[in-house]
């Protein structure tokens, strides 16, 4: 089971690599600077205070110390913004498959009480299953497709997969 989940701004706890990381929503907000006769735009995130004590201890430092953080950042599209375990059941059945394999793969899903592991495969090896690496994959797809493949190279027909 994933840890509990609760800080204002959390959506969901996914493991990469072995590291625990925080799947939040924040807003970058621009700010006009001017130097040297130019203006530039500098962006600011804010972190929601209830989550810093975790990261501070995470990361070994104390409160007014420079906090080192690793951001893998996406900019969100609207379906990543909603939290889907408060709209009605016919809203989340009414989204294309795509996008809720994605939400799903975030964690972002109704029924999402789990934290998510991610797996690493070489683009090629997701491409000689047959699968498209742009597209959510799930291990159910993975292993559909070895039994697939395990089963064209032993002549046989293939075993039928669990339906979702």
């Amino acid at each position: 089971m994933g840890e509990e989940l609760g800080m204002p701004g959390e959506r969901a706890r996914v493991r990469i690599a072995g590291r625990s990381y925080l799947l939040l929503t924040l807003s970058a907000r621009p700010r006009r600077v001017r130097s040297k006769g130019h203006t530039y735009y500098q962006y600011t995130l804010n972190i929601p205070r209830s989550i810093l004590p975790e990261l501070l201890e995470k990361a070994g430092a104390g409160e007014g110390q420079l906090l080192p953080l690793t951001l893998i950042l996406a900019a969100s599209p609207w379906h990543h913004l909603i939290d889907w375990s408060q709209m009605p059941p016919n809203a989340w059945k009414d989204l294309p498959e795509r996008v809720r394999r994605e939400l799903e793969a975030l964690g972002l899903s109704p029924e999402s009480g789990e934290e998510k592991v991610l797996i690493s495969a070489a683009r090629t090896q997701i491409e000689q299953l047959g699968l498209d690496p742009g597209e959510p994959i799930t291990l159910d797809d993975i292993i559909e497709k070895v039994r697939e493949q395990l089963a064209r190279e032993l002549g046989a027909k293939p075993a039928a997969s669990p339906s979702r």
